[in-house]
């Protein structure tokens, strides 16, 4: 479909959710200009909540086993990705570019469509390291859908959820992910009807928590799940609900330890729950945590309250 925009043509390819927009345009993110061609793909990569979070055990090859309600939700990373004669990986923060889930999936994907090709890729970070909220796994899911795209998809829609489980744990999610139960390691992903248009508060704490400590955490402290807070949450969603009856049916294995075991998290939770009056949640291993609302209004009222004490928030919603 072309179309005209700001003087320049482009066009629209839509593969599930993704929208990705090759311009006739110089990339505004590079800035020198790569001479080889003239236009690039670009598409976000949006980040996810947990709403149920269990770690069920842990297999012989020492992966964990979950299950987990993931929904997409609106914060989202931004990827760039043009052809080139030299490979180049930037991002817009400090991080080592050889040891992403960008690089894996670059990597990988040449290797699985055989394509003796380059590529210039830009991530501008929006989504927090280490906040829970699936950026680096997201970021290599957009990665190889935009990868499909600018080399007129030689791979099929299973290749690349073959690719995405190599990647890591949670990517295969975010190749179709709306809402999803997702179980294995994050490599299983069952679609289920979408919650949309519900405000999120994200809280962000002023410490990380990486996946790998948080799981060694839960190995020394922590207590295997059964499965049933996700099994009961699902068929919760299946009935009439309120926002704040779902916001308090929400779980996480990982906040239920951290409550009681890391002294950042006991305090992080006991003032803001304190300031508003409203629960809140770990996404993944955290350390982001979250609320959720019906209504606008009522997030705002509640971020505000939150600013005044200095703690940084945004408002998001699901889609």
């Amino acid at each position: 479909m072309l179309h005209l925009f700001y003087n320049f043509t482009y066009n629209i390819f839509k593969v599930n959710d993704l929208k990705a927009f090759i311009l006739s345009k110089k990339s505004g993110f590079f800035k020198k200009p790569i001479s080889i061609y003239n236009f690039f793909v670009i598409a976000k990569a949006y980040g996810k909540i947990n709403l149920t979070l269990e770690i069920l055990g842990k297999s012989i090859n020492g992966y964990h086993e979950i299950k987990s309600v993931f929904q997409r939700v609106s914060i989202y990373d931004e990827i760039e990705l043009r052809k080139s004669y030299d490979k180049e990986i930037k991002f817009n923060i400090n991080i080592d570019s050889s040891d992403t889930t960008v690089h894996k999936a670059i990597k990988l994907f040449f290797q699985i469509s055989m394509l003796n090709e380059k590529v210039s890729v830009f991530v501008k970070k929006n989504i927090p390291v280490g906040s829970g909220l699936g950026g680096g796994s997201s970021d290599a899911a957009t990665t190889l859908r935009l990868l499909n795209v600018l080399f007129g998809s030689p791979l099929i829609d299973n290749d690349l959820f073959e690719i995405a489980k190599e990647i890591g744990s949670d990517v295969p999610f975010f190749l179709n992910g709306s809402t999803a139960i997702v179980e294995g390691r994050g490599d299983v992903v069952h679609p289920v009807q979408s919650l949309k248009g519900i405000y999120i508060l994200l809280v962000f704490p002023e410490f990380r928590v990486s996946t790998k400590r948080a799981y060694e955490i839960f190995d020394e402290f922590g207590n295997f799940s059964q499965g049933l807070h996700t099994k009961e949450l699902i068929s919760f969603l299946e009935k009439e609900y309120s926002i704040s009856e779902l916001n308090n049916r929400l779980y996480n294995d990982f906040g239920v330890l951290f409550r009681d075991k890391d002294y950042r998290f006991i305090n992080l939770f006991k003032e803001i729950e304190h300031i508003t009056g409203q629960k809140f949640h770990l996404t993944g291993s955290g350390s982001v945590v979250f609320s959720l609302f019906e209504r606008k209004s009522i997030a705002l009222e509640i971020s505000k309250k939150l600013s005044r004490a200095g703690y940084k928030n945004i408002i998001i919603e699901t889609f």
